[in-house]
């Protein structure tokens, strides 16, 4: 195999996790590879030194400075990207590469406690860290290093077990051999006296350094007397003294010692001569330092939370972070019983030679195995794509890579097919991008033309199956039915998807196209209203499938809200916003909320996407929603988001709500995107009783209709009945989980693989 790897993150933060366990890694893979066939080229090579390659001189071995291109990637077989995190640098995807492509992910900090992380940064960075999330799934493999951060992507990001690899990081072997160096001049130099509380933590409020600072503080007087608090990390002065004074008068200056950034050797010696190692983090990834200590023969303490518990096995003391208490209890028992420490060092130094670089090593070189299996395995079932299972090249003619719902629909849809399933875009034309269109992108139609260059774009790829995304807002039917004959005349199968069968006011309706209808192998419907009247005008090629749901891990409301309106009632809405949504109708309807329940606020998630055909139209709506609060008196209880949104943003919202309301009058669509946000909210949804929610029932609480009063009446119905909001709550979970995308793609394969 010819074996691409990232060397980004050896470039950086020398001091980090990453930059450690990305060299061992890449030496034990060099050192445990076995067949003496394979090649490696190393990207993002620049300024690393020619000598850390030296000692694998029997390698073949190419180093490359820069970063891996879409080109370059035709070389390789396996591509293994490191710092696919990495929001420095601007990242490669992998639908963009030639070969195959294998991720290491070590944790999902940032989704995870956003408003720390990322809810200050510029947009394009939020966007940016979003999109790299949805991306994940596309790598052919995926390595997390601790079951912690695997079970992350399965509940944030639905990813399904199966495709993720657990890799676990090793200990460097310096920390069980070396004895460290220079403990004597350390001593010296920061002034420890003797008995020492050992941390390596940092500036970042997740490692908890406030949490061990005032649990040393509480510590009974006695054995606190005996023991200084040594922590090292990277500490700049400012945060030193503001240290200082947050506990001047509580710790002495000589009980509290920052030694700064040390070298690997004085951080052996550091750790071999601490009396306990704490590490009370909320949360992460992985929990090196943890191991690390315990090779070096300390005894350590670490929390419940996270990756840390699989780490440490038995061999530690575990507490909670959150709890003073509780580390603090858990400090004076390991310092005042010996014979418990000096059993925790034993079984520390069991548990860290589990972790061995070289065996994850020889995992990782299997996944590459099994990820670039050969075209003659496909074929027979030996490799990864099973048993007679071909190469499918599907062609998906739509909008794509826009903020638009058809365009979210098709995304999702296609992001959950197998891996032998390859698909070119032939998209809409757009000067309004998310982000720059992938190799398998081709724009080549518009919504006023003759199709002709759409045509030819396809006969050059040669697809098996065209699949066309059908809104009549896009196409025009006489083009599309004419460009639909020639495929099939050329062998190409077609699938077309009818998010709505109500032509009225467009010029050319079904009746008039019928036969030609009759041409397409499969016609895809999401509802029986549908199916029903393709049914009446003689189409027996009809199937339903439904849209599908988005899934996201249930926030506890008050947790969603973190002391923003604590004791509020929230009401939202979420969507593009059309007049035909309402949101006027349930602004003038808040004001009725408000006599009943004075603190009531409306929350209006109100994109107004900016590739709109109907911006001016949309903006003019928003405008007079505006002036309909003020009106009223109550635009100080009326919030607009005009931003757009990504999925996390939206949800966060929406669960900090106690209702979401899809007050939508009747409109020719047959099926709701947004309303599927609302569903996987965890919270009641209210809607109108019209044909686009039909498929639903006790999954929503349907009004009447779109009326102030009728919208007032259900509001203050579900606030008053808890019970009545659980059970809709309950059934909408239900619903989420039966229709997840996942499950949706598997039928839509399905047709694939029937026609193919």
């Amino acid at each position: 195999m010819r074996i691409g790897i990232d060397l980004q993150p050896l470039k950086r933060d020398l001091f980090r996790g990453i930059n450690i366990s990305t060299k061992c890694m890449v030496e034990a893979i060099l050192k445990n590879d076995s067949d003496g066939r394979n090649e490696y080229v190393f990207f993002n090579s620049k300024d690393i030194p020619h000598s850390f390659f030296k000692k694998f001189s029997n390698r073949k071995i190419r180093l490359v400075e820069g970063e891996i291109t879409p080109e370059a990637s035709r070389s390789l077989d396996i591509y293994h990207m490191l710092s696919f995190f990495d929001l420095k640098k601007r990242q490669i995807f992998p639908s963009s590469l030639k070969c195959r492509t294998v991720v290491t992910v070590y944790d999902l900090i940032p989704a995870l406690f956003w408003d720390h992380y990322l809810i200050d940064k510029p947009k394009k960075t939020r966007d940016d860290y979003v999109l790299r999330l949805g991306e994940i799934d596309s790598f052919d493999s995926i390595i997390a290093i601790s079951s912690s951060t695997k079970k992350d992507m399965e509940d944030i990001l639905g990813i399904k077990g199966s495709r993720i690899d657990v890799v676990k990081l090793g200990v460097p072997t310096a920390f069980s051999r070396s004895p460290g160096s220079g403990f004597h001049r350390l001593k010296k130099r920061y002034g420890i006296k003797g008995s020492y509380i050992l941390c390596t933590a940092g500036m970042d409020d997740r490692k908890n350094m406030l949490g061990l600072i005032e649990s040393f503080i509480m510590l009974n007087p006695p054995i606190r007397n005996k023991h200084q608090l040594v922590i090292v990390c990277k500490i700049n002065e400012l945060y030193k003294e503001n240290i200082s004074g947050m506990y001047k008068g509580r710790i002495k200056d000589d009980e509290l010692i920052f030694t700064d950034f040390v070298h690997e050797k004085e951080l052996i010696a550091l750790y071999r001569n601490a009396s306990l190692f704490v590490f009370p983090s909320f949360y992460e990834g992985f929990g090196l330092p943890v191991l690390e200590a315990m090779a070096s023969g300390c005894p350590v303490i670490t929390s419940t939370t996270s990756s840390m518990p699989e780490v440490a096995g038995n061999a530690a003391m575990l507490a909670d972070p959150y709890s003073i208490s509780e580390i603090k209890d858990a400090m004076e028992k390991a310092l005042s019983d010996r014979k418990l420490a000096e059993d925790m060092r034993r079984k520390g130094i069991r548990q860290a030679s589990r972790f061995d670089w070289d065996a994850s090593a020889k995992r990782i070189l299997a996944i590459y195995k099994k990820t670039s299996a050969s075209p003659q395995e496909r074929a027979t079932g030996a490799g990864r794509y099973g048993s007679g299972r071909r190469e499918i090249k599907l062609g998906v003619v739509s909008v794509w890579n826009t903020n638009d719902g058809l365009a979210a629909y098709t995304n999702f849809l296609l992001k959950g097919l197998s891996k032998n399933i390859k698909t070119t875009i032939f998209a809409k034309e757009s000067r309004n991008l998310v982000r720059e269109d992938s190799s398998n992108v081709i724009r080549c139609w518009d919504w006023d033309d003759d199709l002709k260059r759409l045509y030819s774009e396809i006969r050059h790829e040669e697809p098996d199956i065209v699949h066309f995304q059908l809104n009549f807002d896009y196409f025009r039917l006489n083009p599309l039915i004419e460009l639909i004959k020639k495929l099939c005349s050329a062998g190409i199968r077609s699938i077309v998807t009818f998010h709505s069968t109500d032509d009225s006011g467009h010029s050319t309706k079904l009746e008039d196209i019928k036969e030609g209808l009759r041409k397409i192998d499969v016609v895809i419907v999401h509802t029986k209203k549908d199916l029903q009247r393709l049914k009446d005008l003689g189409m027996n090629n009809a199937v339903i499938i439904p849209q599908g749901a988005v899934s996201f891990k249930n926030q506890r409301k008050e947790s969603a809200r973190e002391d923003i309106f604590p004791d509020s009632r929230i009401i939202s809405t979420f969507g593009f916003p059309f007049p035909h949504k309402s949101t006027m109708e349930l602004i003038k309807a808040m004001k009725i909320v408000k006599g009943r329940y004075p603190d009531a606020l409306f929350i209006d998630l109100c994109s107004l996407k900016p590739d709109s055909t109907n911006m001016e139209i949309i903006k003019k709506y928003n405008l007079g929603c505006r002036k309909t609060a003020a009106k009223l008196g109550i635009s100080k209880d009326v919030l607009f988001f005009t931003e757009h949104l990504h999925d996390l943003e939206v949800i966060e919202l929406l669960q900090a709500s106690d209702i979401v309301v899809m007050p939508y009058k009747p409109i020719k669509d047959s099926a709701s995107g947004a309303v599927r946000y609302a569903l996987a909210s965890h919270r009641p949804v209210i809607t109108t009783d019209t044909s686009i929610f039909s498929e639903f029932d006790g999954e929503v609480y349907k009004i009447k209709d779109h009326s102030p009063k009728n919208i007032a009446n259900g509001i203050i119905r579900l606030l008053d009945d808890k019970r009545l909001c659980d059970d809709i709550v309950k059934k909408a979970e239900i619903y989420t989980e039966e229709n997840r995308w996942e499950n949706i793609s598997k039928r839509y394969e399905s047709i694939l693989k029937s026609l193919a």
